[in-house]
């Protein structure tokens, strides 16, 4: 049986930098996923977590530059030297980096539809075959029992912009269940 300490799955906040990149930089560019409100609006260049960046970085004299970007190709323009920084990434997903302390931690949560008539979940091979929407690379990030699920069911998705799993849940093909930071 699935206690719901174990589903209920943390990200924690962590900042990659490119140490080499940091030595000499005075504006530091960092690749940031797209809104997840208090934590992060795009739309205002402001949150949570980016005043916290902004702040330890400008009591070393640096400014950051946000650059909004999908969670996935973050990691692409890290490793092409595009940006300096990642935030909201688990340890141990990018190699040759350093990782901060955790500032931040997420508290993942199922979402369904009560017209779905869904009893409580028990076990995360019931998902298996339901439609189920969740936020980029969840399926390593949200454990290995998670990722198990994703692998056998053809109906999983990710996606980069939380706004468009709740659009999925209630309109357009009224996913089984959403996966949400919050």
């Amino acid at each position: 049986m699935l206690t719901k300490e174990k589903f209920k799955a943390s990200l924690t906040f962590f900042f990659v930098l490119l140490v080499e990149n940091l030595l000499f930089a005075n504006t530091i560019v960092v690749g940031v996923s797209f809104s997840i409100p208090p934590y992060v609006i795009e739309e205002t260049d402001q949150g949570v977590e980016l005043e916290i960046l902004r702040e330890a970085f400008k009591i070393k004299g640096h400014t950051v530059k946000v650059k909004y970007l999908p969670l996935a190709r973050t990691f692409m323009q890290l490793g092409s030297g595009k940006i300096d920084g990642v935030i909201n990434i688990k340890k141990g997903m990018l190699k040759n980096v350093f990782y901060t302390d955790v500032v931040i931690t997420f508290q993942n949560c199922a979402i369904s539809l009560k017209k779905r008539g869904f009893p409580d979940f028990t076990d995360l091979n019931s998902l298996k075959g339901m439609y189920v929407i969740a936020f980029q690379r969840a399926s390593y990030i949200l454990g290995p029992e998670f990722g198990e699920m994703t692998k056998d069911n053809n109906q999983y998705e990710e996606t980069a912009l939380q706004k468009t799993q709740l659009f999925r849940l209630f309109m357009e093909r009224n996913a089984d269940l959403s996966k949400r930071s919050t």
